[in-house]
């Protein structure tokens, strides 16, 4: 009894072992993808607290943004308006680093938690009034996560907004 292996069976062999590497192809593929988001989200991660780093420099390599951050810490009353464009550009720059990585949050190449930290930064400034009132004179600057955001958090309705109530 020898046994011989016909075409048709031969055939057979061959499509299972061709499932079998397409199988394996994509488990493959599936597994580099999962490498490479992660990788785009350590490198959004590190790419914002770059951006919050630049901004907080601001403060520490101009002694006068120093001296106008002092005195909106210490004595708000006493602000010059010299001291009121320095904060309000500080805020821009901020929160342009804010709107950025909500988006890419919101695209999924950020993680939840340096979203969470964003969210709480954002909250930091909400704490002064100043910002608050910085908030509805600068709001059209940026985009819908980060408006929806501030809107549902902090109550911050831009005057434009019908449907803020």
């Amino acid at each position: 009894g020898e046994q011989v292996v016909d075409i048709m069976e031969l055939g057979a062999i061959g499509e299972l072992v061709g499932g079998v590497a397409v199988i394996a192809s994509l488990i493959y593929v599936g597994l580099q993808v999962r490498q490479n988001t992660s990788a785009i989200r350590a490198n959004s991660a590190q790419g914002f607290t770059d951006s919050i780093n630049a901004v907080q420099l601001q403060v520490c390599n101009s002694s006068e943004t120093a001296r106008a951050w002092q005195r909106f810490s210490e004595e708000p009353e006493s602000l010059t308006a010299d001291d009121r464009v320095s904060l309000d550009v500080l805020g821009l720059a901020a929160f342009q680093t804010y709107d950025s990585a909500l988006l890419q949050a919101k695209l999924g190449s950020l993680d939840a938690d340096t979203r969470d930290l964003i969210y709480r930064r954002i909250g930091g400034w909400f704490e002064y009034d100043y910002y608050r009132d910085w908030w509805t004179r600068n709001h059209w600057a940026y985009g819908e996560p980060l408006m929806s955001y501030v809107e549902s958090e902090f109550g911050l309705h831009h005057p434009n907004n019908p449907s803020a109530a």
